[in-house]
């Protein structure tokens, strides 16, 4: 039901002008009261001279007074109505606004279709009992949303009943999608499996709507109940229409943050699985490289050495040393790849080793003053929140390295019994975050991504402070109850 402003204007000024017609009508009845007087001294001194027509004037002038008695009593009724009515619309104004501002901010469906009910039974005069009922679509039943003031040994029957076309008000509302008026349950044949228990507890009259979905889908019902016979009025079906309107809007959004958060459930599932089978699939590749391809550049290293010693020609000389520089060479690549793949330190002396040899390493090869602070002290994690801390700032050193121009890092990384927290700093050119975050959004560089995605994978949060010639912050909490609890 939508009631504009308008209207509301043009109804608060047709009540002003009321009020100055009944002021000006008690103004006018009081001057005719005191005219009556007046006539009724005229009318004895004409008495006394036999002039019979004053009878007619004296009914008339009791006749008009009396009239405009009656008329002022009327239209201060009306106005009385005029004014409970603006009231009530007014408060219905004001009740949907809240209960669509509670939607706005995600209040729970049940307390919502609660602060419903109780909205449209406070603007209804006489005794009104309104009940929601949810579909549960696969089983073509009707659960209990809200019935605030019905009795509980009348609900709990009506929970779980099944939809069809004669099972009642809602049951029938919710079968044909259309709108029910039992004005009378006594005597109306869609109450027959249900009658007993409605006269039992003083029910004598059902309305109901269905409530739809935009796609005109039935979420579920809304109903009045009343303890007489009665049929709805014009005010009254305007109630329920604007009731099972907001009440689609709240089952509609609820469902669609159920369905966001069952996709986004099962998108956090596969990420992790993702996420296990790369570190998986890296630690292979890393043990066979060192293993496999390893060993077997080792020994063809030593085999040319010894063909080198063995030869009694110069001339291959040349080409031995080439072939063993070069074999070296991609020995070296290859303990490289290895170790950047997945560093044994990790899997057998824990993160604080590993953190020691990559930044010591990484400060060896950059040229970068590190400064690395720890409480750890060789304290063990689980693998999954020493894998996610690693890879953190691996890829936060990389970035430094690759865009930042930064002459100084500090690494810190500590400890309490909730959160294992790190944060890296830099005294680099900086960069505006937003914009980053936007660019590897659309697929420009999913660095940024990726640690987020590790972070938020491990139940923990990321945080990037910087802006342009401003260093950059990266600062990881994670959560050791969290990670205790997954492994």
């Amino acid at each position: 039901m939508n009631y504009n402003l308008k209207s509301l204007k043009r109804r608060r000024s047709k009540s002003t002008n009321d009020l100055i017609v009944i002021s000006a009508i008690s103004l006018v009845v009081f001057i005719l009261s005191c005219l009556f007087e007046l006539f009724e001294v005229i009318a004895e001194f004409s008495l006394s001279l036999k002039n019979y027509w004053v009878d007619e004037l004296l009914v008339v002038l009791i006749i008009l007074p009396v009239a405009f008695a009656f008329y002022s009593m009327r239209r201060w009724q009306e106005l009385n109505q005029e004014v409970q009515l603006r009231r009530r619309i007014e408060e219905l104004s004001e009740g949907q606004n809240q209960i669509l501002e509670m939607i706005t901010v995600g209040d729970s469906l049940p307390k919502i279709l609660e602060a419903l009910a109780l909205l449209i039974e406070r603007q209804t005069s006489d005794s009104t009992f309104c009940a929601i009922m949810l579909l549960n679509s696969q089983e073509q039943k009707l659960r209990l949303g809200t019935a605030p003031n019905l009795p509980k040994s009348f609900t709990s029957k009506l929970d779980g009943a099944a939809i069809g076309p004669k099972n009642g008000s809602c049951g029938t509302a919710a079968f044909l999608g259309k709108p029910v008026f039992v004005s009378d349950i006594a005597n109306d044949p869609l109450w027959a499996d249900y009658r007993g228990l409605a006269l039992s507890h003083g029910l004598r009259a059902s309305w109901c709507m269905p409530i739809l979905s935009n796609s005109k889908k039935v979420l579920g019902t809304f109903a009045m109940y009343y303890k007489s016979p009665k049929i709805p009025t014009p005010f009254q079906l305007q109630l329920i229409e604007a009731a099972t309107h907001i009440a689609g809007i709240a089952i509609e959004r609820k469902q669609a943050f159920e369905q966001i958060k069952s996709a986004n459930t099962r998108l956090s599932a596969l990420s992790q699985q993702l996420v296990e089978t790369q570190e998986v699939e890296r630690r292979y590749i890393a043990r066979e490289l060192h293993d496999q391809v390893g060993q077997a550049l080792t020994a063809l290293k030593i085999n040319l050495q010894v063909s080198q010693n063995m030869s009694l020609s110069t001339a291959l000389s040349p080409h031995l040393e080439e072939g063993i520089s070069i074999v070296e060479s991609t020995l070296q690549q290859v303990r490289t790849m290895s170790l950047d793949l997945r560093p044994s330190l990790l899997d057998d002396l824990g993160l604080l080793a590993a953190m020691r040899w990559y930044i010591d390493r990484f400060s060896q090869r950059t040229g970068i003053i590190l400064i690395f602070n720890s409480d750890l002290q060789d304290t063990r994690f689980p693998t999954n929140l020493e894998t996610t801390c690693f890879r953190i700032a691996q890829e936060a050193l990389t970035n430094i390295a690759r865009h930042a121009k930064a002459t100084r890092v500090e690494v810190n990384l500590f400890a309490d019994d909730e959160y294992l927290q790190l944060s890296i700093y830099d005294n680099g050119i900086g960069f505006d975050v937003q914009k980053a975050l936007e660019k590897a959004t659309g697929g420009a560089s999913l660095g940024l991504l990726g640690m987020q995605e590790r972070a938020i994978l491990s139940r923990g949060q990321l945080i990037f402070e910087s802006a342009p010639a401003a260093g950059t912050r990266v600062k990881a909490k994670l959560s050791l109850e969290k990670a205790l609890s997954r492994e």
